[in-house]
């Protein structure tokens, strides 16, 4: 006993018996100080435990039956606490002679291990439980030896069963199908192989990312194996789109009649669809992209204009501009383009050109279209006041030709005024084939015609002479003219 590194003493009713050479190491205080007063070993006990400690000393096992196990700090002299684990056991009763064997040993490595295996488990918990992942673990016999919340809530949520340490994980599955599935890849993880799969055996996960990976001890030797399981449906599901949403813009690009691009104000095109390459007369897109960005332009004016408004007003819509092919030849392009900034802040230009070179061949050829038949109306308005004039004048001469045969008795004056009622009417019909033949001369060359202007002035004076105004009319002196007429 005086040679072991445990604390031995002998207690009998207050009294310390014997204390080993042990205590001193344990203590860094002599013996005899404990020989002397048996409680100066309380004043080395932790405040923190020392409570603890006297419920204990005070209790029924330990008075009644002497028995006591206990672990606290004591404090050495150089400030510094050991853990000891104390216990007592009973030795002889005799009559009110009551004998206790104390033993005490130093823990304190024991319990820094301890300490050290908690603080790691609990930020172990911590990492398991701060995963989106679902997370267990298995030993050789696939039973469990940890998991997150996550995993046990779905488990109970989807296979109604809860999960414990010690319970076999393959006992969720149903299927002997599913079993021997991700009891392979557990069998592959265990012999020290990590797998990786795309599982869609586990219920309301369709996609399901899970992975397994050996646990090893220092040696190397798989003590078991951890999983991890996430839900990679969303994942899926928004690649699926996003490739849906590539091929059609592929689509769209390789299809599309006008011309997309992406450019920068420094480094010009970065790039370019193949209707961009067809509209400006390229080859391929290398050798757009390896362009000056003003050899696209007629006029470099243009394109500085163009970057500045963008700048400013982040956007610009419809504008048109006159860009040059290849061969030289401008055309005219409609540029709607908007600014744009990726993750890293870097500035593009996106947009799209369509040429309209036809669009405003079609708009001059419609304003050329306009101008004539504006011109087409002004002659008709001319023309029917003029036509309408002129059928008056004769008409106006037979109507009054008539009201004066009305109220004629002489019979040879009466047949003089049918006739020059005839002579009316053929005026009439020779007005009617001016006329027409004005509509088919409009369309030929000019030509000059000699006229009798005072056989024209005598037919006017005839046709107003039997109006009621007649009597007024003199004939003044008139003489031949020359006057064009289509």
């Amino acid at each position: 006993v005086e040679k072991s590194d445990v604390a031995f003493w002998i207690w009998n009713n207050g009294q310390v018996l014997y204390v080993n050479s042990a205590y001193e190491e344990i203590t860094q205080s002599p013996r005899s100080e404990f020989y002397k007063n048996p409680e100066s070993a309380l004043r080395l006990v932790h405040p923190d435990d020392i409570a603890h400690l006297l419920d204990s000393m005070t209790s029924y096992s330990y008075l009644e039956e002497g028995t006591l196990k206990e672990e606290f700090r004591i404090k050495q002299p150089d400030g510094n606490y050991r853990w000891v684990m104390a216990r007592t056991f009973p030795m002889i009763s005799d009559g009110n002679s009551k004998k206790i064997l104390g033993i005490a040993e130093d823990i304190s490595e024991i319990k820094e291990k301890e300490f050290a295996q908690e603080a790691l488990s609990a930020k172990l918990t911590g990492i398991l439980e701060s995963t989106s992942d679902m997370v267990f673990a298995i030993d050789k016999s696939y039973k469990y030896t940890a998991f997150n919340q996550k995993y046990a809530n779905y488990i109970q949520d989807n296979y109604g069963k809860t999960i414990e340490i010690g319970k076999n994980a393959l006992d969720i599955f149903s299927s002997e199908e599913e079993v021997e599935q991700i009891k392979c890849d557990f069998d592959k993880a265990l012999l020290k192989e990590t797998v990786s799969a795309e599982y869609i055996l586990f219920k309301q996960i369709p996609f399901a990312d899970t992975s397994f990976h050996p646990i090893k001890n220092n040696v190397g030797e798989a003590l078991g194996a951890s999983v991890f399981i996430r839900n990679i449906t969303e994942k899926k599901e928004n690649e699926a789109k996003m490739k849906r949403n590539q091929q059609l813009l592929s689509s769209v690009n390789r299809n599309i009649n006008e011309a997309i691009f992406r450019s920068t104000s420094s480094d010009g095109l970065v790039y370019i669809n193949k209707g961009f390459i067809k509209m400006f007369g390229y080859a391929n897109k290398y050798e757009v992209i390896a362009l000056d960005p003003n050899e696209l332009y007629a006029n470099e004016a243009q394109r500085e204009r163009s970057v500045n408004l963008i700048l400013e007003k982040q956007v610009i819509e419809n504008e048109e501009i006159i860009f040059k092919k290849k061969d030289g030849t401008e055309f005219v392009g409609l540029v709607n383009s908007i600014l744009s900034t990726d993750d890293e802040g870097n500035t593009y230009f996106d947009g799209a050109v369509r040429d309209i070179t036809p669009i405003k061949a079609w708009q001059l050829e419609l304003e050329q279209t306009n101008s004539k038949l504006t011109k087409m109306n002004q002659q008709l308005d001319r023309f029917v006041y003029t036509a309408s004039h002129d059928l008056k004048a004769p008409l106006a001469s037979i109507s009054g030709l008539i009201n004066i045969y009305k109220q004629e008795k002489d019979a040879d004056l009466k047949e003089q005024y049918v006739n020059l009622m005839e002579k009316s009417v053929h005026k009439l019909e020779g007005f009617i084939n001016e006329i027409v033949d004005y509509s088919r001369n409009d369309r030929t060359e000019l030509k000059l015609q000699e006229f009798d202007f005072e056989e024209f002035t005598n037919e006017i004076f005839e046709n107003l002479s039997f109006l009621n105004i007649g009597a007024h009319l003199k004939m003044s002196h008139t003489k031949k003219a020359y006057a064009g007429r289509g």
